[in-house]
């Protein structure tokens, strides 16, 4: 027995190592496993980001490619739009300012929210001047007349409008001016209830700037009162 003790004893010791040999073997082959695992992790998450980095950066290019179109075909229409207002500068009735005998009694007003000058014919004055509209109504001697006072209205052009205006007229002529060197074009006519109207868009630079609605106050004197006062007008540059 007391042989059998020591070689029992070398068998159990190694066993015991061997035991402690196979615990580390396995520890290292989990973390190499953890290790491993982390890396593949981090390497998909690496190319999923490069595949959005690169959908993005296709993206960004497809969207300034879609902007850069557009400035170009915004700037084409500026420029066939200026080519149709010269030609049509060149087809409309120049306006001068008239003589001063013909203007005795108007009184010169300035809209500064609008950016226009012009003279109002006596009986006549601003109601209100804002971004909105500059307008004009009748006064004075005329005050007493009832109904809608107004018979000039100025205002930032808006398309809509402009049918609403267009679309009332009974009858109606196509006109367009040149004053002060900006395209005015339009119509001209009756309203359904009689008496005379226009309706005129501004246009500088291929672009509409104003609409002008304008009837007879009765006091735009002889001739063509309407062309007396247009030619009156002057636009901020």
């Amino acid at each position: 027995m007391k042989r059998a003790t020591p070689l029992i004893l070398a068998i159990l010791l190694g066993a015991l190592a061997a035991g402690a040999g196979i615990g580390i073997f396995l520890k290292l082959a989990n973390d190499d496993r953890h290790r491993l695992a982390v890396a593949l992790e981090d390497a998909r998450t690496k190319a999923e980001q490069a595949v959005k980095d690169k959908q993005t950066i296709a993206d960004d290019a497809n969207q300034k490619v879609e902007e850069a179109n557009a400035e170009v075909a915004k700037a084409q229409r500026v420029v066939e739009n200026i080519k149709e207002e010269q030609k049509l500068m060149l087809a409309a009735e120049k306006l001068t300012k008239p003589p001063s005998y013909l203007l005795r009694n108007w009184s010169h007003a300035v809209s500064l929210s609008q950016g226009i000058g012009l003279s109002l014919p006596p009986d006549t004055g601003i109601e209100s001047d804002t971004s909105a509209a500059l307008t004009a109504v009748i006064s004075g001697a005329n005050a007493g007349v009832t109904g809608d006072m107004r018979w000039l209205s100025i205002t930032p052009y808006d398309a809509n409008r402009e049918q609403e205006m267009l679309a009332s007229f009974a009858t109606s002529t196509g006109i367009s001016y040149v004053v002060d060197g900006v395209l005015l074009t339009g119509k001209t006519g009756t309203m359904p209830g009689g008496g005379a109207m226009l309706v005129l868009r501004v246009r500088s630079s291929g672009v509409p700037t104003h609409l002008l609605w304008m009837k007879n106050p009765g006091t735009l004197g002889s001739g063509d009162g309407f062309k007396r006062l247009l030619s009156t007008l002057e636009f901020d540059s």
